[in-house]
């Protein structure tokens, strides 16, 4: 019986887990054709841990990645009633950083400005 509780849990803990990746969808975004030229999987493990380094090629990773989501539109502006209702639940359960996830969706002078100081606020929630 215990066996059978302790599965219980453990389906409980792996439904209710979120999971958000970087990598491309496929086919990926038309704007992303070649970053599988140039972002390792490796690399899209990187930003799934909120450890990515910066770089022209991540920025550019992110904005497609974000248009992918649909976290931004084709212009690069965030979507934050989108993020909020469908990509921060992706990244977590917490209502907290469902909260958090929301309002770092910041515009910058750029898309690609925009994208990394998003990912950048929302980093220390991917790494844990």
């Amino acid at each position: 019986m215990q066996v059978v509780g302790a599965l219980f849990v453990l389906s409980l803990v792996t439904y209710a887990s979120a999971s958000f990746s970087f990598a491309h969808r496929n086919p990926p975004h038309p704007d992303c054709a070649d970053h599988g030229k140039y972002i390792t999987e490796h690399q899209v493990n990187e930003m799934n841990t909120g450890r990515a380094t910066d770089n022209s090629i991540f920025r550019a990773h992110l904005v497609c990645v974000w248009k992918e989501k649909g976290a931004m539109n084709e212009n690069g502006i965030f979507q934050k009633n989108y993020i909020k209702s469908n990509i921060a639940p992706q990244i977590s359960n917490n209502p907290s950083d469902i909260k958090t996830i929301t309002n770092c969706a910041v515009q910058k002078s750029s898309p690609g400005e925009s994208a990394y100081a998003f990912y950048k606020c929302i980093a220390p929630i991917l790494a844990h």
